[in-house]
């Protein structure tokens, strides 16, 4: 997902992303002062935080390492069925377990 954030007047802001976010990159610095990790920007919590007058378009994601989240979602008798999946997060069919008869 990708986010704007701005630190405005050189102040600590923070915007919430979700828990299940741990790692931000910067894709676009807008502002003259320096964007660094861990100095004027960062991830903390769900939240992605920035300060120092860092302004950017910030990329958040799973990170670290881990591959996405895998979750069975079955429709029993044909019938309709819902399965959450968190906020800002899109499915897509990973593995389809049986097939329909035509």
């Amino acid at each position: 997902m990708d986010i704007r954030s701005e630190s405005e007047d050189r102040r600590y802001t923070s915007c919430y992303v979700g828990e299940r976010f741990n790692d931000v990159q910067l894709l676009k610095q807008l502002s003259d002062a320096r964007c660094s990790e861990g100095f004027s920007f960062g991830i903390q919590n769900g939240y992605v935080w920035v300060d120092h007058g860092c302004r950017g378009e910030f990329r958040v994601s799973r990170g670290h390492g881990r591959g996405p989240d895998i979750q069975r979602c079955e429709s029993e008798s044909y019938g309709y069925t819902t399965c959450y999946v968190g906020p800002f997060w899109d499915a897509e069919l990973y593995r389809q377990l049986l097939l329909m008869p035509v």
